[in-house]
């Protein structure tokens, strides 16, 4: 470790530019240098090594990835069609809110009251229960009669298993966020997108960035 020089991490920097022969986005790259610099501070806190990697440098080449949206008439589709799957109000609910995925698996019953939703923890993707990303994601928001919908059509649905959590899987238990690909591949296919589960929370700040003032986008 003491050997190491800025150079030498530069080196695995430039190295990790691709995965699979398609090339990384720059959010990618930038992620991988946060770990990287964090690791150098933990040596240097423990006494390993005195090498800062504050410096490290991108890649010019790297290029920034647009976030994939649902256009209206998929947007459309999502609230008509697929009724048969297990976890199409969860989608609805998602494009609905603009909730993180894993803030809608974590969503009990009991965090909806006197016409409120309340986001007090999530479930990561290692299937964790968490308090959510940040500080700024315990928060509440009103329904209204979409959201109303939502929710109705989801307690018809699984009612039986008696389940504390709204959107649980089929034993009635949190469900994963790995197990709910499944279901959006499957829609998305059927869509004709390629946009991921969290393009749905894009989704609804774009829509919503049309016809809100600023500001309470953001309080949103």
């Amino acid at each position: 470790m003491s050997n190491l020089r800025l150079n030498d991490y530069q080196e695995i920097l430039w190295k990790s530019t691709k995965r699979n022969d398609e090339p990384l986005a720059k959010k990618s790259l930038s992620n991988i240098r946060g770990t990287m610099v964090n690791f150098s501070r933990f040596c240097i806190r423990s006494g390993i090594s005195d090498q800062s990697l504050s410096e490290l440098r991108l890649p010019k080449s790297a290029k920034k990835v647009g976030k994939e949206i649902l256009q209206p008439d998929q947007a459309r589709r999502l609230f008509h069609d697929f009724d048969d799957d297990w976890y199409i109000n969860l989608w609805r609910f998602l494009l609905a809110t603009g909730m993180r995925p894993g803030e809608a698996i974590g969503l009990r019953w009991s965090d909806i009251h006197d016409g409120m939703v309340t986001i007090s923890q999530a479930v990561n993707y290692r299937g964790r229960i968490t308090e959510g990303k940040n500080e700024n994601a315990k928060r509440s928001f009103a329904l209204n009669s979409i959201l109303d919908k939502i929710l109705a059509d989801q307690k018809e649905k699984t009612w039986r298993l008696r389940s504390e959590y709204v959107f649980c899987n089929h034993t009635g238990q949190h469900a994963l966020q790995t197990s709910t690909k499944n279901s959006w591949d499957t829609i998305r296919r059927a869509l004709g997108t390629s946009a991921s589960p969290y393009s749905l929370r894009h989704t609804f700040i774009s829509y919503m960035a049309a016809t809100l003032p600023e500001q309470a986008l953001k309080d949103i």
